[in-house]
């Protein structure tokens, strides 16, 4: 299982963190995290669930930085999907 995610990560690129979870009923999903755009996310489920996947919650998240002296809002979009295909 552990290669399996670890090829999942190296094949869908560096930008998202890609954990399985549980979910409530027993259904098993996927977390996608800090994607740069929502776009990023959904092509990211694709890929995980080999096709069509099922939105079960999607979110945005707004951080606020400072470096420098100059500030700057950051946002990450996270997704949590189940795929209908995946057994």
């Amino acid at each position: 299982m552990r290669n399996s995610l670890f090829l999942l990560a190296v094949v869908l690129g560096g930008c998202a963190v890609i954990k399985p979870v549980a979910l409530p009923g027993g259904q098993q999903g996927y977390a996608l995290s800090k994607c740069g755009d929502m776009a990023g996310c959904f092509r990211k489920a694709e890929s995980v669930c080999g096709g069509r996947y099922n939105v079960i919650y999607q979110g945005t998240e707004t951080t606020s930085t400072v470096t420098n002296g100059y500030g700057g809002d950051r946002r990450e979009y996270t997704l949590t999907v189940t795929c209908p295909d995946k057994k």
